[in-house]
């Protein structure tokens, strides 16, 4: 072979490989991360390209493996750009077939993980709790003792249980810790599920969600375990599977973080706690076996049947802190109001923070009532009709619905209760 037909069929090959790596970019095959998770290309089709790849890597370098052992002192010259050429198209054919064999890896897991959609519903729950929020409130939390134990101290309870009264905020305190621990400059793995009464899920999908989450943190620093495909075909139950998934996406981390709000959701039937329960006592073993780098939060209001599940954890009441961040928002929303003045506003926020007790969800109302009075005398009026309390509230707003509807309404009073 001569050198000028080495190289040639080297600069083919090479064509050849450009022309993949510029269908594969075409395509999209870059998995996206976050709430937006997708799969636009087909598996089998990566699949047939990657083995393409690996036979045009081959081909380029046996070309220029021959052409190397021909050439003579002037040939090694003038061939040294094509050589430099096929070194840096072999290095870089290598690494996306590397990049690409990690996407297929990580699309054949996550499609059987099934939890996408579940996941962007979780993702903009955070959003939305995030955007509701008063910048003022909730900063308490991160000079906590408790919370700083929980955070920092590897001998501390791996289990954090924020405990509070209905619409004192937790699902926002829990967003917030959320929010300060993915910031944090020592890059934690914040992985998150907030419960919903109005959709129960099984605590294989639970855990499927949160492993999802997990799973898209490995594909930044694509580091897929090897492991996984043993897993997922593996003769075990559903359960078990996605459970050993999550510890297998565990290992190579110092700490991770698993967030579980709303847990009072599921107590209102048996067959939902039951489930709930497989779920809190798979993380009872997980941080046995790993205290120092799983840590879990749990928030919830008080319940007699998960107080008996997080016996012996950490917890953190937050009625009094919840009472202060109530006066710094009030002060910060009743001096928006408009027709009042600063003696109307002082009274206003006085009555107002007498009523609110608790509850954030109450003092918003109260706030919004007002907000859409169209006098002062208006607004006087309507600060004497408020009722004294959200459950008076909502008597009230249920008297007024049909008779047809009002069971349902009390239903969903008891479970918000």
């Amino acid at each position: 072979m001569s050198s000028a037909s080495g190289i040639e069929l080297i600069r083919n090959a090479l064509s050849q490989v450009r022309s993949k790596f510029a269908m594969t970019t075409k395509f999209g095959l870059t998995v996206s991360l976050g709430p937006k998770l997708g799969t636009p290309f087909s598996t089998k089709k990566l699949g047939g390209i990657i083995s393409d790849m690996r036979e045009d890597a081959v081909k380029i370098k046996a070309c220029a493996d021959l052409l190397h052992s021909q050439e003579s002192g002037e040939d090694y010259h003038a061939n040294k750009v094509a050589r430099q050429e096929e070194k840096a198209a072999r290095i870089k054919a290598e690494d996306h077939r590397r990049e690409l064999d990690e996407t297929h890896r990580l699309d054949i897991v996550l499609d059987w993980l099934s939890s996408k959609s579940l996941n962007d519903q979780g993702f903009a729950r955070q959003e939305k709790n995030l955007r509701g929020r008063s910048q003022i409130t909730c900063r308490w939390l991160f000079s906590h003792d408790k919370f700083l134990q929980w955070q920092n101290n590897p001998t501390s309870s791996p289990i954090l249980w924020i405990r509070g009264p209905p619409g004192s905020g937790k699902s926002t305190l829990c967003s917030s810790a959320i929010e300060f621990l993915a910031k944090s400059p020592t890059s934690n793995i914040v992985v998150f599920h907030f419960y919903d009464f109005a959709q129960h899920l099984s605590p294989e999908k639970t855990l499927s969600i949160l492993a999802t989450q997990l799973l898209q943190y490995r594909q930044r620093l694509q580091k897929i375990p090897d492991e996984l495909q043993k897993i997922m075909h593996a003769p075990e139950s559903l359960l078990e599977k996605v459970q050993n998934v999550i510890k297998a996406l565990i290992e190579g981390y110092s700490r991770i973080y698993f967030f579980l709000d709303g847990l009072d959701e599921e107590t209102t039937t048996k067959s939902s706690w039951d489930d709930a329960v497989l779920v809190l006592r798979f993380f009872t073993k997980l941080v046995d076996d790993s205290p120092t780098k799983v840590r879990v939060w749990c928030s919830s209001q008080r319940r007699d049947r998960i107080s008996k599940e997080l016996q012996g954890c950490c917890s953190l009441d937050i009625d009094g802190y919840t009472r202060n961040d109530l006066a710094l928002y009030l002060s910060e929303e009743v001096p928006k109001l408009q027709w009042s003045s600063p003696s109307d506003q002082a009274y206003i926020l006085e009555t107002l923070k007498s009523r609110a007790e608790c509850s954030f969800i109450w003092a918003k109302l109260m706030v919004n009532t007002l907000g859409e009075c169209w006098s002062t005398a208006r607004m006087e009026e309507q600060l004497k009709e408020l009722p004294e309390t959200l459950v008076e509230y909502y008597r009230r707003f249920f008297e007024r619905m049909e008779k047809l509807y009002r069971p349902l309404a009390w239903y969903v009073g008891y479970l918000l209760y």
